[in-house]
């Protein structure tokens, strides 16, 4: 009889991926987060995002499909990241040395992190940074491995063509 062991590809709530984003310098140093997976696999995410879908549907069902449920969507996950997908932040200065907890503002003052700041530079981030991260945290391959994943945007994106 075949045995197949799948167990370390399972994909769950605790699970997180460092990720960082190289196209951003504050300060002189370089941003990334602690987050967790964007899929089922987070259940407070993921019901709110089902909550959505339902919404979504209706206006689907009575025809009213435009490009701006995509931003409806973009706007909601801009709310939903901070509460439910990061979980820290930290930097990496200039000589590789990394400092969790914290990172430079616009005027190099370092940040700690909690979610209402989270939330400000969530909401300050140009749309397509912000598309990148939700694309890296919703792909599963990305939280999978036995210890954290030390990912970033561009192995991301590399992995993804």
């Amino acid at each position: 009889m075949a045995n197949f062991d799948f167990s370390k590809l399972n994909v769950s709530d605790g699970r997180t991926a460092r990720l960082v984003m190289h196209q951003i310098t504050l300060g002189g140093a370089t941003p990334f987060f602690v987050v967790r997976p964007a899929t089922e696999a987070t259940k407070g995410y993921y019901n709110a995002v089902l909550k959505r879908a339902g919404k979504s549907l209706r206006q689907v069902q009575a025809g009213a499909i435009n490009a701006g449920m995509m931003e409806e969507n973009r706007k909601d996950d801009r709310k939903l990241y901070p509460q439910h997908i990061i979980t820290g932040w930290g930097h990496i200065k200039e000589d590789g040395t990394e400092v969790p907890g914290s990172i430079p503002d616009a005027d190099g003052t370092l940040t700690n992190f909690s979610g209402e700041v989270c939330a400000q530079f969530i909401a300050a981030l140009p749309t397509w940074l912000f598309d990148d991260m939700r694309q890296f945290c919703g792909n599963p391959s990305n939280f999978v491995g036995d210890e954290e994943t030390p990912m970033d945007v561009e192995a991301a994106a590399k992995n993804s063509d």
